[in-house]
């Protein structure tokens, strides 16, 4: 579940993982027959100060762990980047 959302550019902050929980419910909702939530805990790092994340991922299937199992909503945590360390923004310079 999490390794298909985790790209280059987040690979700096893998180091400062401390803790990851994962649970799955059967939950049903309007559009979604289960759910798994990560929750992922970092050391002080010069990236963001959040010292969890939380990714909820809503799946049509009944088995949400499955590889089978397309995602059709997925909510998280906001990030509290700090100043210029946003990992998700790419730098461009000016010619």
């Amino acid at each position: 579940m999490i390794l298909y959302l985790v790209r280059e550019h987040d690979m700096p902050l893998m180091d400062h993982i401390t803790n990851l929980e994962v649970s799955k419910s059967n939950e049903v909702t309007e559009n979604s027959k289960s759910s798994a939530t990560a929750t992922i805990s970092f050391s002080e790092n010069e990236y963001f100060s959040n010292s969890t994340l939380t990714l909820k991922v809503f799946f049509e299937d009944a088995d949400a762990l499955s590889e089978e199992s397309d995602p059709v909503k997925i909510v998280g945590t906001e990030i509290n980047w700090k100043d210029g360390k946003n990992l998700t923004k790419v730098k461009t310079t000016k010619k």
